[in-house]
């Protein structure tokens, strides 16, 4: 318990050991493919990447998608966000081939749940998410083409969501990819209502602040 309460962000030194005991009598309880798993290992994922322990961390974060898989499938949301932040792991290590191939892994799993659901916001807005995602991966490995189709696309499911939608997700969403686009006047509005909305998505933030929309008060 103390090793899952421990911040692996903020106190890797300490978590890791006791996050690995953790991990070891869970897999004697349990097995190695319980859902129990889960918590020790993204607290190590989280851990070795803060200390440099990359290909462990990796591996961890593979083995905790894995785990994702057998026990929710390949098209649950949680698994999908599994995906996603492995694959952010690698953007954050500057691998972007491999990045992007999880994208495009989170991607394909979203565009199912879509299909299966026709209509729904919610499937839509995660789908259009994952775009806006996989094009910044693009953008930083130079790919701007790529990316900008890439976000163009995550404007096109959005783009007819957003004028009738109250879902603050969707107003973010749509302010952030016309943000991508450097649409920046189009974005005005829509930035003012997520703001207006508390949604306080760093990334969406850093994003609204380099382009001069965020308020002075909150610059």
């Amino acid at each position: 318990n103390l090793a899952l309460a421990l911040d692996a962000l903020q106190r890797p030194r300490e978590a890791e050991p006791l996050l690995r005991r953790a991990l070891v009598v869970r897999e004697k309880i349990f097995g190695l493919d319980h859902l129990q798993l889960l918590p020790p290992l993204l607290g190590l994922a989280q851990a070795c990447a803060e200390l440099g322990k990359t290909d462990e961390a990796e591996a961890f974060y593979q083995r905790g998608a894995h785990v994702a898989q057998v026990q929710w499938g390949a098209d649950d949301l949680r698994t999908i966000q599994r995906i996603a932040l492995l694959a952010t792991f690698h953007y954050e290590q500057g691998d972007y081939a491999k990045a992007e191939e999880r994208f495009d892994e989170a991607v394909a799993g979203c565009e199912r749940r879509v299909a299966a659901a026709p209509g729904e916001e919610a499937e839509e807005v995660h789908l259009a998410n994952r775009l806006l995602s996989l094009g910044e991966v693009q953008r930083a490995a130079g790919e701007a083409a790529k990316s900008k189709a890439t976000w163009e696309r995550s404007l096109g499911i959005l783009e007819p969501l957003a004028g009738i939608s109250r879902e603050r997700d969707t107003l973010a969403a749509y302010a952030t990819v016309l943000l991508c686009l450097e649409r920046i006047e189009e974005a005005r509005p829509w930035v003012e209502k997520a703001l207006a909305e508390k949604w306080a998505q760093p990334d969406f933030l850093e994003l609204a602040r380099k382009h001069g929309l965020m308020p002075a008060a909150e610059k």
